[in-house]
């Protein structure tokens, strides 16, 4: 009888400009079993791939080709897509992601909406 690796069904997008990082990366993801999208060396590329593969999580660094990851953060937020980050996230990454979610909770908790 055969165990499944403890990841095998989950898609983890991998964003990461640095190419060794986002290799070692994508090389224990694969060991845990889990599918690996990417790696994206951009917010814009890993915003493309967020929307066409739906991936379970998303491991990123904040400092991407073009810039912060700030606009993905929020995407994910918004996506309830759960983010992490090999380097630990900033405060700042930390901050949009809670913003994001402190407004979808106070939509969602409106009167107008229920």
């Amino acid at each position: 009888m055969s165990v499944d690796p403890p990841l095998a069904t989950c898609k983890v997008l991998v964003v990461e400009d640095e190419p060794v990082q986002a290799l070692d990366l994508e090389e224990q993801l694969q060991s845990l079993g889990c599918a690996v999208l990417g790696p994206a060396g951009s917010s814009l590329e890993a915003r493309r791939i967020v929307r066409r593969e739906r991936p379970n999580a998303v491991l990123l660094d904040w400092l991407l080709l073009d810039g912060s990851a700030a606009a993905l953060v929020r995407q994910l937020a918004i996506e309830d897509v759960p983010l992490g980050s090999p380097h630990g996230l900033c405060a700042r990454a930390r901050q949009v992601g809670q913003t994001v979610n402190t407004v979808r909770r106070r939509r969602r908790d409106s009167p107008a909406v229920r």
